[in-house]
Parts: C-alpha cells; sequence; structure tokens
C-alpha cells in the first residue's frame, strides 16, 4: 500500500505519490484525471471527512478538476502541515 513513510516531509511525499502515479499512468495509459488523482491523494493521506470539507470548502466541496487546483490544495496541506510542526 502506497502511504506516506514515518518520518516523510508531506512536499516529500507529495512528490514521491505524483511521480509515482505518472509513471503508472504513463505505463498503463489508464488516463488517470486530476480528480482522480486529488481523490487518492487525500485518501492515502487518510484525513477524516471533516478534513475533506474544510480542505474543499474553497471548491465548493467537490473535487478537483485542474492541476492549478490540486497544487493549491497540496500547498494548502503543506502550510497546516508546517503550522502543526
Amino acid at each position: 500500500k502506497f502511504a506516506p513513510r514515518r518520518d516523510e516531509r508531506p512536499e516529500t511525499w507529495f512528490q514521491r505519490f505524483d511521480a509515482m502515479l505518472e509513471s503508472a499512468n504513463r505505463v498503463s495509459g489508464l488516463g488517470i484525471s486530476i480528480t482522480f488523482q486529488c481523490w487518492m491523494m487525500l485518501s492515502l493521506l487518510q484525513l477524516a471527512p471533516k478534513k475533506w470539507a474544510e480542505l474543499l470548502k474553497d471548491y465548493n466541496h467537490r473535487l478537483l478538476n485542474t492541476r492549478e487546483e490540486y497544487q493549491e490544495l497540496q500547498a494548502a496541506i503543506l502550510r497546516e502541515s508546517t503550522r502543526r510542526n
């Protein structure tokens, strides 16, 4: 199962996740959408439903449709993890 490693920084995990998914998509030709990639990322981070709602509130509580929105969401998660540490 792909998951954050014990002492892995969030930005490293995002890079590893995006690279792995891009490689898998290229090799298999699955045509993975940003929307599905967003869902996978949030699922693998094992965030509570309340946290999903909070993170997606600026997007009318929908999963994301563009690479820019996806990167904004990652940046928001990184900012929050920095505040907690």
